[in-house]
C-alpha cells in the first residue's frame, strides 16, 4: 500500500505529546504487556479522536499556511481507518493498515 518510509513516517507522526511511545505503547501485539494492542485494541484513546485531533491540526496549519504533508498523510489513514468501521478502536490499531 504506501512504502516503508511512508510507513514508518506516519506511525512516528503519531508520537503525539508521548501518546504514543514505541517503548511504553507498542501499536504491535504481544510485545508489551498492558496495551490495547494485546487487548484487541480496546481504546484508551479511540482513532476517531485521533482523526479529530489531526484535523484540528491541519486547520492550525492552514491558519499561518504551514504545511504538514506527514500529518496529511496520517489524516488520510486514519479517514480511512475510521470509515472501515474502526472508529471507537484503540488509534494504535492503524498498524493494522500500515504494518
Amino acid at each position: 500500500m504506501y512504502p516503508i518510509r511512508y510507513k514508518k513516517s506516519i506511525l512516528s507522526y503519531t508520537i503525539i505529546n508521548g501518546a504514543l511511545e514505541e517503548t511504553s505503547y507498542c501499536p504491535v501485539p504481544n510485545i508489551i504487556e498492558k496495551v490495547p494492542a494485546n487487548n484487541g485494541y480496546q481504546p484508551r484513546f479511540m482513532a476517531k479522536m485521533m482523526l479529530k485531533d489531526l484535523g484540528l491540526g491541519e486547520a492550525a496549519a492552514e491558519d499561518v499556511s504551514a504545511s504538514l504533508p506527514l500529518g496529511s498523510k496520517a489524516m488520510e489513514l486514519y479517514q480511512l481507518f475510521v470509515k472501515e468501521g474502526h472508529g471507537e478502536m484503540d488509534f494504535s490499531g492503524i498498524i493494522k493498515i500500515i504494518g
